[in-house]
């Protein structure tokens, strides 16, 4: 299910923008990427997988992050903007529902929040969450 969720959220994303990459060196969000190629990646955190059991079969719920990167170019406030808009366009991509039949029962987005780089005041970040749900019935 793992790999399923990675390869849903990297044709979502690349849907929207095919300029941006994985950064793949960070499975937990801990390390920063190099911010002079920021505008050209995002991060994919996926975490904690919480499990319901009724008498029908389970419920799996997964939180998963994701994060934007851009570089500020010489107007601050387009490029935020236009960070903005892209995590917009992303979110709707992933939470269509048109876009999860068949894969997962239910997609929902909770937040998008932008994040200051404290480590480089010429990027920024938008953070992403989200929560997957598929349902396995009991035959």
């Amino acid at each position: 299910m793992i790999t399923q969720i990675r390869t849903f959220f990297d044709d979502k994303i690349k849907d929207i923008d095919s300029t941006l990459n994985a950064w793949d060196k960070d499975l937990f969000g801990n390390n920063d990427l190099n911010k002079s190629q920021a505008d050209k990646f995002y991060n994919l955190i996926i975490g904690a997988s919480t499990i319901e059991k009724d008498g029908q079969g389970l419920s799996i719920t997964t939180s998963v992050q994701l994060d934007i990167y851009s570089s500020f170019k010489r107007d601050l406030v387009t490029n935020f903007d236009e960070l903005y808009d892209k995590a917009y366009q992303i979110m709707d991509n992933i939470v269509h529902p048109q876009s999860y039949t068949g894969l997962f029962s239910d997609v929902t987005a909770s937040s998008i929040e932008p994040v200051e780089e404290n480590t480089n005041d010429n990027s920024i970040k938008m953070r992403l969450q989200f929560s997957l749900r598929k349902d396995c019935r009991f035959n």
